[in-house]
């Protein structure tokens, strides 16, 4: 099962949000739809504005500068979205019963490249910000602690159990995974025209990580 994909979530949060004037509510889902199609230097206060369907007084009236608007945005995606997300992809991959290692990697890395493809802009809006950033820097990585704590642990901890996986630290398994995924994105973004689909490359890091972290 896919992850769902960030946009939707922000949105759904967006909307949840009793606090929020519908107005700025729309200049946030407009702004976050505009940054990850052209990025945020190349994105103006007037597209914004006409995307959210506003004055782009209005824009400036609710936030000062494009940096304090760039915060707001940024801020349900790291706080709440990433958090739904890790927690999604908990409860439909990693809380199956797993008999082989060949099905657990299978899961984990269709559905991670899956989610990097459907996801991409907001992605690299989240990795562009994070290397200035210390506070959604350490947000994601709390996120991926959550999921390297929980689920993901305890399914590793089970094929570990059967002689399934190698008996390496779990934290050590868990950064081969996601460097492997990681590998793609970075294709994606700086070789988008060279990138198969994620049908096409999950075959080629399955058949990758089933042989690093077979046991001996």
């Amino acid at each position: 099962m896919a992850i769902s994909k960030t946009f939707a979530l922000y949105q759904q949060n967006l909307n949840n949000d009793p606090t929020l004037p519908k107005k700025q509510k729309d200049i946030l889902q407009a702004s976050l739809k505009l940054f990850a199609a052209k990025g945020f230097h190349d994105t103006s206060t007037a597209d914004i504005a006409q995307a959210a369907g506003v004055a782009e007084g209005t824009v400036y009236k609710r936030f000062k500068t494009k940096d304090a608007l760039l915060s707001a945005v940024l801020s349900p995606l790291t706080s709440t979205v990433l958090a739904e997300t890790v927690a999604e992809f908990s409860e439909t991959t990693l809380a199956k019963e797993y008999t082989t290692l060949h099905a657990f990697i299978s899961d984990v890395v269709t559905n991670l490249l899956a989610f990097v493809n459907d996801n991409l802009a907001t992605i690299k809006i989240l990795v562009g910000e994070a290397i200035y950033n210390t506070s959604i820097r350490n947000q994601i990585v709390s996120a991926m602690q959550a999921v390297l704590t929980n689920q993901y642990a305890h399914s590793v901890k089970a094929l570990q159990q059967k002689n399934l996986i190698v008996d390496w630290p779990i934290k050590l398994i868990f950064q081969y995974t996601i460097s492997s995924i990681g590998g793609y994105l970075v294709k994606q973004i700086t070789f988008p025209k060279q990138v198969n689909s994620p049908d096409e490359e999950a075959p080629q890091v399955i058949h990758f990580l089933e042989k690093g972290l077979a046991p001996e």
